[in-house]
């Protein structure tokens, strides 16, 4: 009866909204095998005009002993090929909390000429033919700044590079073989060095008056 009496309206208390308790555990995520075998993924990049597609595929792609638990570390392995006949394999070490990766990356026989899209307007002369070989050893870590990236162990080889004025018939430059050894590079402070460069077989740079 008091409902219809003004002023008398019993009120309910207000309800809050569920409150995380403090100290409560985080949520824990393990996996001991995570994989994905022979798989394909194709890659198109229109940006800017760019125009560029290629094919990954034979991916294979190992995660071991996943957790996110502090000081925990993961495995992860990655190998795959393109269309274009490029060889890629990966190996690594990395933690969530702290943020750290270690590793190794190999890129064998990329056809330098295959990336024109992305470097040919940053150039005067065209790159005809060239196979690059690329390896490194890269460690990422968080700071208190973020992210510090930093490469070592770099060694770069590039095989049968022949360049070109662009308008001429005639190759300017013919490097059989050319070879980057033992360098480093720390990408946050942007400094390179580079540790031995090695050239063999019969180099030619000529020039037409």
């Amino acid at each position: 009866m008091l409902a219809f009496i003004p002023g008398q309206i019993e009120k309910k208390p207000e309800e809050k909204p569920d409150e995380t308790k403090d100290g409560e555990p985080p949520l824990v995520v393990n996996a001991d095998e995570v994989g994905i075998e022979d798989g394909k993924i194709l890659f198109t990049d229109l940006f800017e005009g760019i125009r560029f597609k290629t094919l990954l595929e034979k991916i294979n792609f190992k995660v071991l002993h996943f957790s996110n638990v502090q000081g925990n570390k993961t495995a992860a392995t990655l190998a795959l090929q393109t269309d274009a006949g490029e060889i890629i394999s990966a190996e690594a070490e990395f933690s969530l909390d702290p943020l750290l990766s270690e590793g190794v990356l190999d890129i064998k026989k990329i056809p330098i000429k295959r990336y024109a899209p992305y470097y040919d307007k940053q150039i005067l002369f065209d790159i005809k033919d060239g196979l690059v070989d690329f390896g490194t050893r890269y460690r990422l870590n968080k700071t208190a700044e973020g992210p510090n990236i930093t490469l070592d162990g770099i060694d770069i080889l590039v095989n049968s590079m022949r360049l070109r004025n662009r308008g001429e018939d005639y190759d300017f430059a013919k490097i059989p073989d050319f070879k980057v050894t033992d360098g480093s590079f720390d990408v946050n402070n942007k400094k390179l060095i580079i540790g031995n460069i090695l050239t063999t077989g019969d180099n030619r740079i000529q020039d037409r008056a």
